[in-house]
């Protein structure tokens, strides 16, 4: 088959959107499908050109706000616009209403079906970083929201990654027919993340023994709610027990802060690291005794389905999102309702406490890892929803 790909950030970025979206490609070409891979420049590395993938990319402005959102600028975008291609399927993996309506040029001009995957929480991001008045807000609220309901009810179907998000785009944020909106989760390929096999030093360099670990990964920023972990540790966890470390691995702009939040605190047991090369990631999530997270803002939540895969407990807020839909509390890990310190530190005593219930969680989430994140079942449902749909076949519109 195929494929346009339309994507608002590019394949080299290190978060989890550009991840799915570079392995999707990657298992694409593996099967002898062609590609062409429309992406504007977000500051990553550009996707190079080869056998079977041909790259366009859009110039593009970023939003100071949040870094990985970037506007097409219209007039440099006008070319791909006006340039028709036959394709079998237009895959986009964008909020971005104007890219959105590039592909939905393809998808009239070649007659082909056209799917969105939403890998951002809009509405989560939006309620904490546009400002409350002008023309940013503005437009995001006035063109913005129109433009993404007019499309996503014109096209085939758009897929979130977590029920959440469903509410959100059906009821919430935006008003899309909720028989086109549709629940898809994102791929762990274990042999991929095996290859990681980079040896970290970060545990041996801070001098933690074992027993004590407690890590969180992620971009240092306004949209993590990491503050909420190291304000728990230093107020209810330091004061138990005095073999408890946190490390803050990632960053981000608001890494002095945090760094000063500690200070603040009295704290000297939470340590930045800075940021952990991709390939060590394994290995530093494997020398944890517990992951910790807090972000709120999560449509999937990489970093937690990654500590599940490397057997390392998990300790989350609920979400009612990305993070919601990877944790059945007590199985795979452990699910705070509330974002109340004293509730989130009694959780992560207890687990501590419970040695039968850390194991529990360990080989329950390694297994709900290895059977529902399965590159090949969820790829392969993917096509054969893109085929039926290519074939004009009833049923073509499922959730996978």
């Amino acid at each position: 088959m195929k494929f346009a790909i339309l994507l608002d950030h590019d394949p080299g970025l290190l978060n989890g959107a550009s991840r799915q979206a570079a392995q999707f490609i990657e298992w694409l070409l593996k099967r002898g499908h062609e590609i062409h891979l429309v992406h504007t420049a977000s500051g990553g590395r550009p996707a190079a050109p080869r056998p079977g993938l041909t790259v366009s990319t859009v110039p593009s402005l970023s939003v100071a706000a949040y870094r990985e959102y970037r506007i097409p600028v219209p007039p440099l975008a006008v070319r791909l616009w006006l340039s028709p291609r036959r394709v079998d399927i237009v895959h986009a993996e964008t909020m971005n209403p104007t890219l959105l309506a590039l592909g939905y040029r393809m998808k009239r001009s070649a007659g082909a079906p056209m799917y969105n995957v939403l890998t951002t929480n809009l509405p989560f991001y939006a309620s904490i970083l546009l400002p409350r008045k002008g023309p940013i807000k503005t437009f995001v609220y006035r063109v913005g929201k129109p433009m993404m309901n007019a499309v996503s009810n014109r096209i085939e179907g758009t897929f979130v990654l977590s029920e959440g998000m469903r509410d959100a785009l059906t009821r919430n944020f935006y008003r899309i027919d909720p028989a086109r909106v549709f629940t898809w989760t994102r791929p762990l390929d274990p042999a991929a993340f095996a290859a990681r096999n980079g040896r970290s030093t970060v545990w041996d360099r801070l001098g933690i023994p074992r027993g004590g670990r407690l890590a969180t990964l992620s971009r240092l920023c306004r949209t993590k709610n990491v503050e909420f972990l190291i304000q728990t540790f230093a107020r209810e966890l330091a004061p138990r027990d005095p073999s408890l470390h946190l490390v803050v691995a990632g960053e981000g702009p608001l890494e002095g802060d945090l760094r000063g939040l500690a200070a603040k605190l009295g704290c000297d047991r939470v340590h930045f690291p800075g940021l952990i090369p991709y390939d060590q990631v394994p290995d530093f999530l494997a020398g944890a005794d517990g992951f910790l997270f807090s972000s709120l803002s999560e449509t999937f939540g990489n970093a937690v389905c990654e500590a599940k895969y490397a057997g390392v407990p998990v300790v989350a807020l609920d979400d009612g999102g990305g993070v919601r839909s990877q944790i059945v509390d007590r199985l795979t890990g452990v699910l705070v309702a509330d974002a109340d310190e004293k509730l989130f530190a009694e959780r992560v005593m207890e687990l501590r406490r419970d040695e039968a219930l850390r194991e529990r969680i360990r080989h329950g989430a390694r297994r709900d890892v290895v059977v529902r994140h399965c590159p090949d079942r969820i790829y392969g449902g993917l096509m054969e929803v893109y085929e039926r749909s290519v074939g004009g076949l009833s049923g073509a519109r499922m959730s996978l």
